[in-house]
């Protein structure tokens, strides 16, 4: 996975923008690794939630499919940005503790 393709980011663009325009920012590494961890909650989360809507409410109704719809296309957007986010941490970044352990 290329972490800088952004064609696959979701729908819109960031910030209001017209159209993307890359930048290269400076994060803390401890910061990209929250955000995968809070990723996989949340894919859990909604992974989770996914299934109880099929098992309550299933895809009878126009709006039980859209909410259904709704969550897949989260999960699928978390799922993408959290590949992206291991992928600059595993190419960018030494692993957490990785300086420790030496």
């Amino acid at each position: 996975m290329d972490p800088t393709n952004h064609n696959d980011a979701g729908s819109g663009t960031p910030l209001g923008l017209s159209e993307y325009q890359p930048e290269k920012w400076t994060v803390y590494k401890d910061d990209v690794y929250a955000a995968i961890d809070a990723l996989d909650a949340g894919i859990e989360f909604s992974r989770e939630l996914l299934a109880d809507h099929h098992e309550r409410l299933g895809r009878t109704t126009a709006k039980n499919r859209w909410w259904a719809e709704v969550l897949e296309r989260g999960i699928e957007k978390m799922e993408k940005s959290r590949e992206r986010l291991r992928c600059y941490s595993e190419h960018a970044m030494p692993k957490p503790n990785a300086e420790e352990k030496s």
